[in-house]
């Protein structure tokens, strides 16, 4: 594997979110769950949409051609295709922003904010601009041997220019001075969401300005500050698409693009009509928190293992992509085991820990919601996998068949989400752990059609067997640890043991099963080496 650029991605990600995990801490002692769920899901939605609309159809023909990217030529080919992102981003804000304020907006967020609502959509627009500015750079420094220093800078960049804002605007003192000097601009109601919502839009302004700018100080420092103004300017003399067959693929992925765009925020769309404000806060904390785990680990070894699929050809690859996906298919499994196993039993004494007893205990959802949470990690890790190796490596035909799968997954999470809903099975965490388990459902769908292309790749050739599921599952005795260790804690959530105790077990019985399945573990960190 690109053992550098696997690492460089883990040691990017662990480092972003150990910061996003402090501001993390500190935004949620001292905002209400419903200025966090005002922010996190409204909000954050309309982003989404934007940025997927726009950016990941074409992002992901690029990536496609990230080995042809060190020629001059293929650069030159790709050159408006790169721009079309940055194009199309300042119209689709507008039209998705001005949809959501008129169409799906909340009114009981309306009557909250007031007129900071519209201004922070806007804001949010902004950062969407920003971030889509920087495609055009993205694309250049996948050619370069430095692409990873350039995504660290962009990645570092936003994190950093999005936690400053944040801790210094949603300050008491700060959110007094808003108060008082922007009420002769704004009608707002009396209270806090209308200046936090605000606070939080413009930190994620902050982010796109902050993503953009590292991005052309990033590629300028490798190349040049004539590189970087080539990059963000259009070329006349040359077509949009360099040849049918990418126009085709873009049509795909951009398909591709928008169903799993609705079944990625289908959650939020849910939450907005079935849920309060306040719930929708315990949501994204409980999401958020859950989710630690896959954008630490997983998203940069899926990135990672996507960049090399892609860049190997011939029947050599073969047994490096199948070796690639034994190795990392098997971690997931062990991992997601040990998630099932821990997770559930533990999550009301984390959240009691590090968020205090207004989520962890009634009437917030969060901790019930985190518990089912452990349930959608281990299906997210694995379809990430299968996913990128087909997006990296399969031709337009089957990307054309995987868009009718993605539509099947689209249809389960309503029919499990209604189901739930029909027979009255919302369970402790409310219409918030039904939606997690419709997720659990569409993505659960996605994978086994992306693994059941796995095999049908690999059946011809002699590493069939590395890719069969006997070969990616834990051992039975570590399943039969695994199903002790669940009980115990289980039982020790029962008898209402204090937080730090029950976490304390949950360390001891996890150095067991790290102990049995030490070889797995160090295979896995071998990819990355």
């Amino acid at each position: 594997m690109a053992g550098s650029s696997a690492r460089a991605f883990l040691l990017l990600q662990i480092g972003v979110r150990l910061l996003t995990f402090a501001l993390h801490q500190l935004l949620v002692r001292t905002v209400s769950p419903a200025v966090f769920g005002a922010a996190n899901v409204q909000l954050e939605l309309v982003l989404s949409i934007v940025l997927a609309l726009a950016r990941d159809g074409v992002r992901a023909v690029v990536v496609r051609r990230q080995a042809a990217l060190r020629s001059q030529a293929t650069v030159r080919a790709l050159h408006n295709l790169a721009l079309l992102p940055m194009g199309c981003g300042g119209l689709l804000a507008a039209a998705v922003g001005g949809a959501y304020l008129r169409y799906m907006a909340p009114p009981t967020l309306w009557a909250a904010g007031g007129a900071a609502l519209p201004v922070s959509v806007a804001l949010y627009g902004v950062g969407a601009v920003f971030e889509l500015m920087a495609e055009p750079l993205h694309m250049r420094a996948l050619g370069l041997a430095q692409y990873v220093r350039v995504r660290i800078g962009m990645e570092a960049g936003g994190v950093l220019a999005r936690a400053v804002v944040h801790v210094l605007l949603l300050q008491p003192v700060c959110l007094r001075w808003m108060r008082t000097h922007g009420g002769a601009y704004l009608t707002v109601p009396p209270g806090e969401l209308p200046w936090a919502l605000l606070a939080f839009a413009l930190a994620r302004a902050a982010y796109g300005a902050g993503y953009f700018g590292a991005a052309g100080v990033a590629l300028a420092h490798c190349t040049s500050v004539r590189t970087v103004a080539g990059a963000l300017c259009p070329a006349c003399d040359r077509p949009l698409f360099d040849a049918p067959e990418t126009r085709a693929l873009v049509r795909v992925t951009t398909g591709q693009a928008v169903l799993k765009l609705v079944l990625t925020e289908g959650d939020k769309l849910a939450l907005t009509k079935l849920t309060s404000l306040a719930h929708q806060g315990g949501y994204a904390l409980a999401s958020n928190y859950g989710s630690i785990l896959a954008r630490t680990l997983f998203q940069p070894l899926e990135e990672s293992a996507r960049l090399q699929f892609t860049q190997d050809t011939g029947e050599a690859a073969r047994g490096r992509a199948a070796a690639l996906l034994q190795v990392l298919l098997r971690m997931h499994g062990l991992l997601g085991t040990a998630l099932v196993a821990f997770g559930p039993p533990l999550a009301r004494a984390a959240l009691r820990i590090v968020a205090g007893a207004q989520w962890a205990d009634a009437p917030s959802p969060a901790a019930p919601i985190l518990a089912t949470y452990c349930w959608y990690l281990p299906v997210m890790g694995v379809n990430g996998l299968v996913e990128a190796f087909v997006q990296a490596v399969a031709p337009p035909a089957v990307l054309a068949w995987y868009s009718r799968v993605l539509v099947v997954s689209s249809a389960a999470f309503v029919a499990v989400l209604y189901g739930a809903q029909g027979l009255m099975l919302w369970g402790r965490g409310g219409a918030e752990s039904a939606i997690v388990w419709a997720n659990i459902a569409a993505l659960g769908v996605r994978a086994i059609a992306a693994y059941v292309y796995v095999r049908r790749y690999f059946a011809p050739t002699a590493y069939r067997a590395q890719v069969a599921w006997r070969a990616l599952v834990p051992r039975a005795r570590t399943l039969g640890v695994l199903v002790a260790c669940a009980a115990a804690l289980r039982a020790s959530a029962v008898q209402a043991q204090p937080a730090m105790a029950q976490l304390g077990m949950g360390v001891a019985l996890a150095s067991v099963v790290l102990a049995l399945e030490w070889r797995t573990c160090t295979a896995a960190l071998a990819v990355l080496r």
